[in-house]
């Protein structure tokens, strides 16, 4: 949620948290714009929040 707050405009950026998605003994499951991500960790989720969520973001304000 801080990567939310710190970097995402939050206009289209939206965070839930759902009760399960999915194969999670690997790390944190995402969504991002109906695609899954598993393997999500403290080790990368800055790198992902960038490379998926904020350029996703960026795109659809184009």
């Amino acid at each position: 949620m801080d990567l939310v707050s710190e970097h995402s405009s939050g206009n289209l950026t939206t965070v839930k948290y759902p009760h399960c998605m999915g194969p999670c003994c690997g790390g944190v499951v995402a969504d991002v714009d109906e695609k899954r991500f598993t393997g999500i960790s403290t080790k990368n989720v800055d790198e992902f929040f960038m490379r998926e969520v904020l350029k996703l973001e960026s795109d659809q304000t184009l």
